[in-house]
């Protein structure tokens, strides 16, 4: 026995030399399987020793191979992965049962995992800890780049996480240039958590049963490198999560620290079918950082909670996405001169998408051509007024009354605004109760005004169309909340078809009315709807 290791080591020794003696002998250093350090991956032998003994052995700018899918290497300790190599195979890397809890499978240390490549590889945590750890144990002013993770299984890290450290993939100090692609992480508490990002790409990965943290969580923190541009997230997809689909936050909620993060891409990406009770925050995409991003052609189905959609980063564009179910589908807190463009936006328990009444600004952003259907309660809902010089034009709103258990004692409202600080538009919409059956008692309302008298002076609602299939006692066309809300306001070339009352709540003399038709109504109600 001692004669046979004599030999090995002696071959191991030998083969590092020629390795890094000349190029010329590349081909003898190109690919080496693990078998040849003595892993068995027998999935009974601990192979620990064996593992980090092949990864230690193998030189700069070589590829280590973790045999065929049939490979189960089982290790009781962390492994330490060397940089500037290929890891790959079919194999599985499997943490032994009862080894200390959260330890995670393997490592990439702090300014030793640039230009590392891991393919193929199975990540089995067996429920003790957590996959692959990247940048760990040391400082945080360098990052790690230029890591390649691609076709890898992530699965069963530890079941009673104490962050996410013990998800899938943890790189908690910075990457840059690199690819997180085509991977899978299954039964994970934690999926993929990264900071400071710079040319990144995160795309065509699959999560099933990430229930404590985010499926792709992305912070920012203050650093002294470079980061935030290059960002793309793309064609991801996950279902039974229990939080969310997507988060990007600057750590702390200081938005300022990002300043240098721009041009974020979020789009294709599918997430489904949520679990409930392991998170309040079940949101699809929250975007919290940086600005002039895009979140586009996303499709999200939710449970009946949380956002769809969470944005709270300037110039950004919100575009043909289609978001159901979930509280509300997209809300928009400190977000100024963004667009909210083409988007579907079915079931919400409460809105289709609100202007909240966080603190920033909802200044210049424009909701256009967004199709709203069977919201609960609101179709647009304006609660704050911070949104001066925005615009609300082109939506088509539908509510079919009896869609919901409660519709029998509710009412639904298609655009609701709050006072602005200075003018705003409100032009073009469609909104229309379309059940031709339902309960009598449901109530509809086109667009409600809220705010004391002349809180809405020059502000413009025009060409608007608000339509009810059922002639409810309950319905109005165009609500004021207070006497003299209306006051001082454009309300000129709209349309009211179907409803009980053109015009409802409070009378508003001072409004500057033309140009309006009123057609098959009981009522024009107490505002004077000039034609």
């Amino acid at each position: 026995m001692h004669a046979t290791n004599q030999f090995m080591n002696q071959r191991y020794s030998l083969r590092v030399i020629l390795c890094a003696a000349t190029l010329a002998v590349w081909p003898l250093c190109a690919a080496t399987d693990v078998s040849a350090y003595g892993a068995t991956g027998d999935g009974q032998s601990d192979d620990t020793s064996a593992l980090q003994r092949a990864i230690n052995s193998t030189p700069a700018g070589g590829t280590l191979t973790f045999g065929t899918s049939n490979k189960v290497f089982l290790i009781s300790s962390r492994l330490v992965f060397q940089p500037n190599r290929i890891y790959q195979g079919q194999g599985t890397i499997r943490m032994k049962s009862g080894t200390a809890p959260h330890t995670a499978i393997a490592k990439l240390s702090y300014n030793a995992a640039n230009n590392t490549t891991i393919n193929g590889i199975t990540f089995d945590a067996n429920e003790v800890g957590g996959g692959l750890q990247i940048g760990v144990d040391g400082a945080s002013a360098i990052p790690a780049s230029g890591v390649q993770l691609n076709q890898l299984v992530f699965r069963n890290t530890s079941s009673s996480p104490t962050g996410p450290w013990d998800g899938a993939v943890y790189a908690p100090v910075g990457l840059i240039s690199s690819q997180i692609t085509n991977n899978q992480i299954v039964n994970c508490g934690y999926g993929i958590y990264l900071a400071d990002l710079n040319a990144v790409t995160i795309s065509n990965n699959y999560f099933q049963g990430v229930h404590y943290g985010d499926a792709i969580s992305v912070v920012f923190n203050a650093a002294p490198f470079a980061y935030g541009q290059g960002i793309l997230i793309s064609q991801n997809t996950g279902q039974h999560l229990g939080r969310m689909g997507i988060e990007l936050w600057p750590n702390g909620g200081n938005v300022a620290q990002t300043s240098q993060v721009e041009g974020i891409v979020i789009s294709g990406n599918t997430f489904s079918q949520w679990d409930m009770g392991f998170n309040s925050d079940t949101f699809g995409i929250s975007l919290m950082a940086g600005k002039q991003n895009s979140v586009v052609n996303n499709k999200l189905v939710g449970a009946n909670a949380g956002y769809g959609i969470e944005l709270g980063t300037e110039q950004t564009t919100i575009s043909q996405n289609s978001v159901s179910g979930f509280s509300t589908g997209i809300i928009l807190h400190d977000s100024s001169n963004s667009t909210v463009n083409g988007n579907l936006l079915t079931a919400q328990v409460n809105d289709g998408i609100e202007f909240s009444n966080a603190p920033g600004s909802r200044a210049n952003i424009a909701v256009q051509n967004n199709s709203i259907i069977d919201a609960q309660i609101f179709g647009i809902f304006v609660n704050t007024n911070t949104w001066s010089g925005s615009s609300i034009t082109g939506n088509f709103i539908s509510r079919t009354a009896g869609v919901y258990a409660t519709d029998q004692n509710q009412s639904f409202t298609g655009i609701a605004t709050s006072p602005p600080v200075s003018p705003v538009t409100v032009s073009g919409n469609s909104i229309t109760q379309a059940g031709v059956t339902g309960p009598s008692s449901f109530g509809f309302i086109g667009i409600r005004l809220n705010g004391s008298a002349g809180a809405n002076t020059s502000s413009t609602y025009q060409n608007n169309t608000i339509l009810s299939q059922l002639l409810l006692s309950n319905s109005v066309g165009l609500f004021g909340n207070s006497a003299g809300t209306m006051d001082g306001t454009i309300i000129q070339g709209n349309t009211f078809t179907g409803l009980n009352s053109a015009s409802g709540g409070a009378p508003s003399g001072g409004a500057v009315s033309s140009g309006n038709m009123i057609y098959n109504c009981t009522s024009p109600g107490p505002i004077a709807l000039m034609p």
